[in-house]
């Protein structure tokens, strides 16, 4: 009598707490990894469920500024109890198709303010739920590392310089990237940790918009590169190869840098790049980049800059530039020829990441410019160029959530970035690991 009394007990208490506490009988079990990189692709499995029946899973995570981002999808559970995202495709949700990243790049925020989440330097904290008719089954917290924990990060602020050098714990002198942020500014501090993730020293280099420097995408000194070259130089844990990794106009930068000093840049990585000089941000008849105190080259010629006061203020109206940007190339050839970009000039490997549908502006198209210059100027250099179909300007690292639109913070305007979601994200898994490859293959 003691003993039934003992179970029918334990029993009553099991169903109280279901009804007080139902996340706490959780049936499922979530099979993923509890860490990982950011940047690497995870097998996530559901075991334990209700047989042959709708399952609905939901990824969650709270980015640097405290704004939710979720994801959800439905599948079928198999006859054994199970949903695998490496083999299944959901009935309906956030994405489409067999994927096993689908989850964490088709993430939305409720503030539809935002177009991409503010991360922080070293990880992002995961939660998934998993539900079936309308109860929690299961709840899993996990981490993904931006930043690895045994990278060293060392602010640089000397020789005029504002910057973060990430140091992998690597024996001997190794070589450094220097990662060149877009018209955004800023020191692009998660792609220099992720790249440093990868065993792969990295300087996130500002060059306008923070302190000791100028404030807009105007009149950069390449001088200050040159400061740049000596501080790795004296760096007792650099061996003073450089390479450059820009996006953007940090792209524009980077060729424009591997050009004007090709003794010392030894690769040369440019994402979404331009082919020709541009003015600066906002300020097309205003020198973006100088040498010696003078125009590093001319400007390229923006006659169609009319745009609308209103374009842009709005997220339901976004500006999209890239036929004003290249507006010059036809009505102004001569004028675009001065303005190309010396490419011919660059030693070391280059590496060219274009998105054929740019909204912002043609880099397909600039990619295809530059390869044509280098074979028309004999270039003996190893090339190669990477452009993807439904790509726009949002190629970036992989299974991290973006939206096709773009608040520019510097000026104050929506833009459409061109392409889809699920190709910018092809095109970001895709870049991404050759991006790594390249720059992780030390020169001989």
């Amino acid at each position: 009598m003691d003993i039934f009394k003992a179970f029918f007990g334990v029993l009553m208490f099991q169903f109280l707490l279901a009804l007080i506490f139902p996340s706490i009988l959780f049936s499922a079990k979530i099979i993923c990894p509890a860490r990982s990189f950011v940047d690497q692709e995870i097998a996530i499995a559901i075991t334990d469920l209700p047989l042959n029946q709708e399952v609905t899973l939901e990824l969650l995570f709270t980015d640097r500024k405290n704004n939710l981002w979720n994801s959800e999808a439905t599948y079928f559970s198999s006859s054994k109890g199970r949903v695998d995202l490496k083999a299944q495709s959901p009935t309906s949700g956030s994405y489409e198709g067999v994927d096993p990243m689908g989850l964490f790049y088709a993430m939305n925020s409720c503030n539809p303010r935002l177009d991409k989440p503010s991360l922080t330097e070293n990880k992002i904290i995961y939660t998934l739920n998993v539900y079936g008719k309308g109860k929690q089954l299961s709840s899993k917290t996990f981490e993904r590392y931006i930043l690895a924990p045994e990278v060293e990060v060392i602010p640089v602020r000397e020789r005029g310089l504002n910057g973060r050098l990430f140091l992998p714990s690597l024996e001997g002198k190794q070589p450094v990237v220097i990662i060149l942020p877009g018209s955004s500014g800023g020191f692009g501090a998660t792609r220099a940790g992720l790249v440093a993730s990868n065993g792969i020293a990295t300087l996130a280099l500002a060059y306008f918009g923070e302190e000791g420097l100028p404030s807009n995408l105007e009149h950069v000194s390449l001088e200050y590169f040159e400061e740049t070259f000596a501080y790795i130089d004296n760096h007792t844990r650099l061996s003073g190869e450089i390479y450059l990794y820009g996006v953007s106009r940090g792209a524009e930068l980077a060729l424009i840098l591997a050009a004007a000093f090709p003794d010392r840049i030894s690769k040369t990585v440019a994402a979404l790049p331009s082919s020709v000089v541009f003015g600066a941000l906002n300020k097309p008849n205003t020198d973006a980049w100088l040498l010696g105190g003078k125009p590093f080259a001319p400007k390229a010629p923006v006659p169609i800059w009319r745009i609308d006061p209103s374009a842009g203020l709005e997220r339901s109206n976004p500006l999209k530039t890239a036929d004003l940007m290249s507006s010059g190339k036809a009505l102004f050839p001569n004028e675009w020829e001065l303005a190309a970009i010396p490419v011919e000039k660059i030693k070391g490997p280059l590496l060219l990441i274009s998105g054929e549908e740019d909204g912002m502006w043609h880099s397909s198209m600039f990619g295809v410019d530059i390869m044509k210059r280098l074979d028309r100027k004999q270039s003996k250099i190893e090339r190669e160029h990477l452009s993807y179909s439904d790509a726009g300007h949002g190629i970036s690292y992989p299974f991290i959530p973006h939206s096709n639109l773009y608040f520019h913070p510097v000026a104050k305007r929506w833009f459409t970035l061109g392409g889809t979601q699920k190709g910018d994200e092809f095109a970001s898994r895709d870049s991404w690991k050759k991006i790594i490859d390249f720059l992780g293959n030390k020169n001989e």
